[in-house]
């Protein structure tokens, strides 16, 4: 009964963390939906400068004005890229039917004289030929030149292998990356039926993790897992190790406004024993999980976030059932050091199995280092 609040108490603060993030920004949806832009974008764009020159025959009248130009991000199939959106007007072109070609692609005019265009854009100083086409075969071409400012901030620059609106960090955050790493884990273990009440131990672990976004920027996949793979010291006989694997998708609340993020993931999490003894420990009990996250970045590019977890476990087929089950959470602090990305994480877990007439309860300290791929 106990557990049952416990896991009520639990879902009922996720479904307010849901809640909160998809309505922090109702009073700004308005304005979001007509204009793409973010404060994401607004960094980079207020870091661009940009000039241009026209070349054309000397008696053609027209000329060019640049109104605005704009850094967004865009998906492309498996991949997000940042291009420039370029608004801008021709004035006095001559009358009839003309076009504008940039990058091998023609575009339209929005108004008579008015246009709107998007072009790829790697962060770095770039050039973009507008060419302008009349009905009597007019040629007049503007070349704008765009570079980052020398003072451009570090974090919120867009790169093409970047993710816009939740993901604010350049030098931290990618489309795909993987995670791999170790630590020391200090483990406490008992069993109702063994002779051992009270086992501890120290282990060396080494866990991995790989993250995806699929639908870029809210829908991400995470799959990661843990081992222990040598036993440091113990107070008993027994070589107790524990092996651990998550599947998770998680929903990332593009309301939330940086520095700040906030997901909610759910998945399934499959945890097994090895032991030296087949009657000491559990084998291969798993079960759904509910995964809150949050993270705050920091004004020299690091990061710290934090997570919570629940999962109720089975064994085999048997029915889940809340007495038995997984809590954890932990912190981690992502940093930049020699070119890489380095994780620092604590985690804390504590599993509670009552199965085969068999009462068990065990709980890790865990102290890792890993690096970003």
């Amino acid at each position: 009964m106990r557990s049952l609040r416990s896991f009520s108490a639990y879902l009922l603060l996720c479904v307010l963390l849901a809640w909160w993030g998809m309505n922090i920004g109702f009073a700004e949806e308005s304005a979001v939906a007509e204009n793409p832009s973010n404060s994401f974008s607004s960094d980079v764009t207020r870091a661009l400068e940009w000039s241009g020159r026209s070349e054309q025959e000397a008696d053609l009248p027209i000329s060019w004005r640049i109104e605005s130009v704009e850094v967004v991000s865009r998906a492309f199939g498996v991949s997000v890229q940042s291009v420039l959106r370029i608004v801008g007007r021709i004035e006095n072109m001559p009358p009839g039917r003309s076009r504008i070609f940039c990058e091998d692609r023609t575009f339209a005019f929005k108004s008579d004289d008015r246009f709107e265009l998007e072009v790829p854009f790697g962060g770095k100083a770039t050039s973009v030929t507008l060419v302008w086409i009349g009905s009597s075969g007019e040629i007049s071409q503007h070349v704008v030149s765009f570079r980052m400012k020398p003072e451009a901030p570090r974090v919120g620059v867009v790169f093409p292998d970047s993710v816009p609106v939740v993901e604010f960090n350049r030098e931290l955050d990618r489309r795909a990356f993987f995670v791999m790493g170790s630590g020391i884990s200090s483990i406490r273990f008992s069993q109702s039926d063994s002779s051992v009440a009270d086992y501890r131990s120290t282990v060396l672990s080494v866990k991995g993790a790989y993250h995806y976004f699929i639908s870029p920027p809210t829908w991400d996949l995470g799959v990661s897992g843990f081992m222990n793979v040598a036993t440091l010291s113990s107070n008993g006989s027994e070589d107790l190790r524990f092996i651990g694997a998550n599947l998770r998708l998680g929903y990332l609340f593009p309301q939330i406004k940086k520095p700040w993020r906030l997901a909610l993931y759910g998945g399934w999490y499959y945890s097994t024993m090895t032991a030296s003894d087949l009657s000491f420990g559990y084998r291969n009990v798993s079960g759904p999980q509910l995964y809150p996250t949050a993270r705050r970045a920091f004004s020299n590019g690091n990061a710290l976030s934090a997570y919570l977890k629940f999962s109720p476990m089975m064994s085999r087929l048997s029915l889940l059932n809340l007495e038995n089950h997984e809590w954890a959470g932990g912190l981690s602090f992502l940093f930049r050091q020699w070119e890489q990305t380095f994780v620092l994480s604590f985690d804390y877990a504590r599993l509670r199995l009552v199965m085969d007439r068999r009462s068990i309860d065990t709980s890790s300290f865990s102290l890792g280092l890993g690096v970003a791929f």
